[in-house]
């Protein structure tokens, strides 16, 4: 219940007297659509899903207006137009949601636990709240799981319950979701981040790969660092660092290039649009991060992907990567660099799979906002 989830965080009494003062005020609703998502933290995935949002449903006055719940409000408010607010003010974000007619969970794997238990409490909280305010709550192009602890599976089940709209990314997640809820109504819809536009990837053979790294249990630095100066005594090729999440990976793109005095750590490529620059030269991609490997399909450009969680290969099974590597966390450098090898020698061949698949992955996260801005219009 939200009771029992408010006393895990801590939050009961502080929300049960702002929603009571809320109610008072009989707030009228104003037309708000209200988003939540993984935004404001340097995410360079989870921002390009929240453009496409803005994008898309901006045109054409699609949606009259739209307030952004952001761990850093004003950034988020003047990067995308919006308007924004903190996402752990309660007191704000029960009166947002008193005036909002809709709330979306704007994409990802949001409902898991990997992260932490709290997280996932939080999220599935902001669900509740926004039922107990009458809004209409979409969750549009997610994920679910990790999900590690079973009960925690229970408190998954019953946010899914409380939503009017649900798509899903992959095809588990959209199993999951069908077989814990029983709905038939469930729809996939790729990932959102598809919807933008990235530069692709140039035929010139060039002197650098671009790697977007991940502190992962199972593939300590050592590791990372070997594969590196294979990489260079073999191919001559040198690594060109960039951090998805700028918060966690920037200190090891940092402590990654200290090491090796040739590495380069693009500091700057922190958006869609350098990112793509970064892809358009580069020989190819290793790619740690879920969104570096839709990037680089976007752009063409040949990758080997190493994965410690199921997202990864949920995007390998789902597209037709063309000969593109997806290994585990565990792998060895030795692994690392046959792979590389391979994609090397096969770019071209792959390239030409990407670029099909990037307007699969177009197509499909475009007819997920057309169906999104229906329903926020009411029309499902």
């Amino acid at each position: 219940s939200t009771i029992h989830l408010l006393e895990r965080l801590g939050l009961v009494e502080q929300t049960e007297e702002i929603y009571r003062s809320v109610l008072s005020e009989n707030t009228q609703k104003s037309g708000t659509t209200l988003w939540c998502g993984y935004y404001g933290y340097g995410n360079t995935g989870d921002e390009a899903m929240l453009r496409a949002l803005v994008d898309s449903l901006s045109e054409n006055g699609r949606v009259s207006k739209i307030s952004v719940m952001s761990s850093r409000p004003a950034k988020t408010a003047e990067r995308f137009a919006t308007e924004a607010l903190p996402r752990y003010d309660i007191k704000k974000l029960c009166a947002a949601f008193a005036s909002a007619d809709v709330m979306i969970f704007g994409g990802g794997n949001i409902l898991q636990d990997k992260t932490s238990t709290k997280s996932l409490l939080y999220y599935t909280h902001i669900i509740e709240l926004a039922s107990k305010y009458a809004c209409r709550i979409a969750l549009c192009a997610n994920g679910i799981g990790p999900i590690t602890r079973k009960k925690n599976m229970d408190t998954v089940r019953k946010a899914l319950l409380l939503a009017d709209y649900i798509s899903m990314r992959d095809a588990d997640s959209l199993a999951l979701a069908s077989e814990l809820t029983g709905r038939t109504d469930i729809c996939s819809s790729g990932d959102l981040a598809f919807a933008g536009e990235i530069q692709a990837r140039g035929t010139e053979k060039t002197w650098y790969y671009a790697v977007f790294p991940k502190n992962m249990d199972d593939m300590p630095i050592e590791t990372m660092l070997r594969f590196f100066r294979l990489m260079k005594s073999r191919y001559g090729l040198v690594p060109v660092f960039a951090a998805m999440h700028a918060r966690e990976d920037s200190p090891l793109c940092r402590k990654l290039a200290s090491k090796l005095p040739w590495a380069v750590f693009s500091e700057n490529a922190r958006d869609t649009e350098s990112i793509g620059k970064l892809l358009s030269g580069a020989e190819f991609a290793v790619c740690m991060r879920l969104h570096a490997a839709v990037f680089s399909v976007m752009a063409k450009c040949p990758m080997i992907a190493v994965s410690d969680d199921t997202k990864m290969g949920a995007l390998f099974s789902a597209c037709d990567m063309g000969g593109c590597e997806l290994l585990d966390a565990g792998a060895s450098p030795s692994e690392m660099c046959g792979a590389a090898s391979r994609v090397m020698e096969n770019g071209e061949y792959i390239s030409e799979h990407l670029e099909k698949e990037a307007l699969i992955g177009r197509a499909q996260a475009r007819r997920e906002l057309d169906r999104l801005g229906a329903f926020i219009a009411g029309g499902i």
